[in-house]
């Protein structure tokens, strides 16, 4: 009896948050769909940027891939003449 009383107890606690939540889901999509995005926000200006920052982060890991290669190359070079 006291396991039931317990649960009973536990749904009455969660209800409100489980409603609480319903309740602000509902609220944010009526208001997402009325409203736009303010117009600061520029999604070409964000695209732009952000493939910029792709391209220098590209160009870097070329050039330490580069130098790591030679770097090789010449630890190769100098363990081959040691020999």
């Amino acid at each position: 009896m006291s396991e039931a009383k317990s649960s009973q107890k536990s749904e009455k606690k969660r209800l409100p948050y489980i409603n609480g939540f319903i309740v602000g889901v509902i609220i944010g999509i009526v208001l997402g769909w009325w409203f736009k995005p303010p117009a600061v926000i520029s999604v070409e200006n964000f695209k732009k940027a952000t493939e910029k920052r792709f391209n220098n982060a590209k160009e870097y890991s070329r050039e330490e891939l580069a130098e790591f290669a030679e770097e090789l190359a010449r630890k190769l070079r100098e363990k081959d003449i040691g020999e």
